[in-house]
């Protein structure tokens, strides 16, 4: 697995491929906070739906698994009403995040 970033819209792919992506990438895969219209997250979603078709392996690491979660979570802190919590970090201690706000389903 090489440490070197590639243009992703246009490297050609193969099954043998072995891709880890950055956190910012898997947000915009995600796609439940960007509209389809963001450039962004359909730059990544057709890639990753190349990246399916063709079977590459994907792999994803704790730290990235926890930024993910993280930032989620506090996109969905900013997108509460007013009255929530005044810290980011009581919020995080408060309910599970299913109850704290609505979130899809994804598979990683």
């Amino acid at each position: 697995m090489s440490d070197r970033a590639l243009p992703i819209e246009r490297h050609m792919f193969r099954k043998e491929d072995k891709l880890r992506f950055d956190t910012n990438v898997w947000v915009f895969i995600d796609g439940s906070l960007y509209r389809s219209a963001d450039k962004r997250a359909r730059l990544y979603s057709d890639a990753y739906k190349r990246i399916l078709e063709i079977r590459c392996r994907t792999f994803i690491d704790a730290i990235i698994l926890s930024e993910f979660v993280n930032g989620l979570s506090l996109m969905g802190y900013h997108g509460l009403p007013s009255e929530r919590p005044q810290a980011f970090k009581t919020f995080r201690r408060s309910a599970p995040l299913p109850r704290a706000f609505p979130m899809p389903a994804t598979e990683l």
